[in-house]
């Protein structure tokens, strides 16, 4: 069954991450158990991405082609991880410069994620479904990663020439409970206050958040908050 990518949309202060409901509840059943398998690992230095989201990744580095076509070849599937110190100051070296012709994407982001330990990867980590690759004029190239499920890493087997680690596929349980639904009523309530007090929210945003139907995704969502830095959106 084809499916459809989703992508962000923006307000004037705020990026709200859209939320396909047939790709991810789709995605979501494919596997009921959690199965292990080897993937290739996307290192994101300043994004986190969630199950059921979904944003553009440059590819600008031998590194993340290799990862990518490794995965294309495949299952299409990758594991995104995260740094353990990502609300701390980086280097400006490691960080794109937005006057270069990339479009402010550079090979420096691939140097910063190189240097990266294993010790300094998270644990637990997003598996994503790799869309089609997108080309710019004078830009480099992205493709759409769509999240799939959470995933535990078990074992780093590879750094070069790019990172491969063996995956546990960790599905979010279906809750359908009274508590659960009265908890996701609560919730709702006030996601619905707070965005309320917010200048320029498109509609549709609380038409988004009112058909989220599992706890998990309603999680993920509020996560995804900017007023969250980045270490308590990796506890989710």
């Amino acid at each position: 069954m084809p499916r459809r990518s989703t992508a962000s949309q923006t307000t004037a202060d705020h990026e709200i991450p859209v939320i396909d409901e047939p790709v991810a509840a789709e995605a979501a059943h494919d596997i009921v158990a959690a199965p292990i398998s080897t993937l290739p690992v996307l290192i994101l230095p300043q994004t986190l991405l969630l199950p059921h989201m979904s944003l553009p990744y440059p590819l600008d580095d031998n590194e993340e082609l290799h990862a990518v076509d490794h995965a294309i070849a495949g299952d299409r599937l990758v594991l995104v991880l995260a740094t353990r110190d990502q609300d701390e100051e980086i280097d400006e070296d490691f960080l794109p410069d937005e006057d270069s012709p990339s479009g402010g994407s550079t090979q420096d982001i691939a140097s910063y994620a190189s240097l990266v330990s294993n010790d300094e990867l998270c644990e637990v980590g997003v598996i994503a479904e790799v869309g089609h690759k997108i080309s710019r004029p004078g830009g480099p190239s992205h493709v759409i990663l769509q999240g799939v499920a959470r995933g535990k890493v078990l074992d780093i087997e590879q750094r070069e020439p790019y990172t491969l680690a063996r995956v546990e596929r960790h599905d979010d349980p279906s809750v359908s409970t009274l508590e659960a639904k009265a908890a996701m009523s609560h919730v709702l309530e006030q996601v619905e206050n707070y965005v309320a007090m917010l200048p320029n929210v498109p509609d549709e945003v609380l038409t988004m958040v009112r058909s989220i139907d599992e706890p998990g995704w309603l999680a993920d969502l509020i996560a995804f908050s900017p007023e969250f830095q980045s270490a308590r959106r990796q506890e989710a």
